[in-house]
């Protein structure tokens, strides 16, 4: 399963540790959640035309040793230079995105990622939720464009990426949710 793999290989970056307040005023939430608008979110399904909008010198390839631990399965991934917070794009082949970054902080990245959806006249809907809130499912409605699957992940201090940012367009097998339903199945 494509969304199993995705989160295999965001787990697999982590390293726990104890958990630490999180920083306030850090710039590393607004350059992660701007990082993912300007590209995953922009590129849907599109490998191609993301890996094209992301030019050197901001955006350098992994080697492959490097981003080996990274990508779960074939894709590419990049390091984003002059960066807060160490952050990178993974471009899979079969059109999934991911941004990531670490010292990111989790509540101040929730609220950088709802302002950049709301300027975009975006709906963000949850669809879901792990007991501890690391792991969360989103619908996102786009004006204009189809929708999107988001899948935030959020690891402790201490992990390699503490917090990715997955984003698919929405599989067309999916099921749509019954109206008043209030819940939609995801990927």
């Amino acid at each position: 399963m494509v969304l199993g793999s995705v989160v295999a290989g965001s787990m697999a970056c982590s390293a726990f540790a104890a958990q630490a307040p999180e920083p306030a005023g850090r710039p590393e939430a607004a350059a992660l959640a701007g990082l993912f608008m300007r590209s995953c979110f922009l590129h849907p399904g599109d490998a191609t035309g993301l890996r094209a909008a992301l030019v050197a010198p901001d955006a350098v390839p992994m080697r492959a040793d490097q981003a080996a631990g990274l990508l779960p399965r074939p894709g590419m991934a990049f390091r984003i230079a002059h960066a807060p917070g160490h952050l990178m794009v993974l471009s899979f082949d079969d059109g999934w995105c991911g941004a990531g970054g670490i010292q990111v902080a989790s509540k101040a990245l929730t609220l950088a990622l709802s302002q950049s959806m709301a300027r975009q006249g975006t709906d963000m809907t949850l669809m879901g939720a792990s007991a501890d809130g690391r792991e969360q499912r989103y619908l996102l409605l786009p004006p204009g464009r189809p929708a999107l699957v988001l899948l935030v992940l959020l690891q402790p201090a201490g992990a390699l990426m503490q917090a990715s940012l997955f984003a698919a367009p929405m599989p067309d097998a999916a099921p749509e949710a019954k109206p008043g339903s209030g819940s939609a199945r995801g990927p």
